[in-house]
């Protein structure tokens, strides 16, 4: 849930306020944790995801146009040298490692300048285990979807919004809502997580209406979730 004039955004435009949310050290009542698909061990990094009606959203994956990065690099680079870190972009190496903290500074500072998506996780809480995943894949909603279980606390999405509508700024919104999750009681949910991708330019309205459709079609549970999102990344 947020504000109606962040809403109607694009991805670019609400980064900021993303970024803002996602990098609060909130204390969680629960962590959800997924280990690299080749199954290494690398460095962990926890997420404050974004309350929904029915789960939570986070987006842990960030992705920059190479153009557009390639032009703010220049600025500072000879291009030789920004080519060299485009390649070792393309070899999986984190921009952080491959220029020095001032540029990464001005990457930050320029961020909608050069964002060209990002990958979006959707919780969805279950009232029971839904039937043909494979059939929801196909629908062009997500690019994957799968479930598992967990204990959770989740909370009426009515309660979250009155939270947000009596917040001035974010940081007052996410400590309302670590008071408000961390009145509730446990509860042991099957949760549908939807993976895909979403373009810069398009809004989170748009993605708003991906969640929906999905939702619509699954016996999803209507409760707000919060978690650390933990991710473990490769080395």
């Amino acid at each position: 849930m947020m504000p109606e004039k962040i809403r109607s955004l694009s991805i670019s435009e609400a980064y900021e306020y993303i970024e803002a949310i996602q990098s609060f050290p909130g204390r969680w009542p629960s962590i959800i944790i997924t280990l690299p698909a080749e199954g290494r061990r690398g460095d962990v990094e926890g997420i404050t995801p974004l309350p929904t009606t029915h789960g939570a959203l986070c987006f842990p994956e960030l992705y920059l146009s190479e153009d557009a990065l390639f032009s703010v690099l220049s600025e500072h680079m000879r291009k030789a040298d920004v080519k060299g870190v485009l390649r070792a972009l393309d070899r999986g190496l984190p921009l952080h490692k491959v220029i020095p903290p001032r540029l990464l500074e001005e990457v930050d500072r320029r961020i909608r300048d050069v964002i060209a998506g990002l990958i979006f996780e959707v919780f969805i809480p279950l009232r029971k285990m839904p039937e043909g995943l494979n059939g929801l894949e196909g629908l062009g909603i997500a690019d994957s979807i799968e479930t598992f279980r967990s204990v959770v606390f989740p909370v009426e999405p009515t309660a979250v919004r009155r939270a947000l509508d009596e917040s001035y700024y974010v940081g007052e919104y996410l400590e309302k809502l670590e008071a408000l999750f961390d009145e509730v009681e446990e509860m042991e949910l099957d949760i549908l997580i939807a993976r895909g991708y979403m373009k810069a330019q398009n809004t989170l309205l748009d993605l708003e209406a991906r969640i929906e459709a999905l939702v619509e079609r699954i016996p999803a549970l209507r409760k707000a979730l919060m978690f650390t999102r933990a991710i473990c990344s490769s080395p």
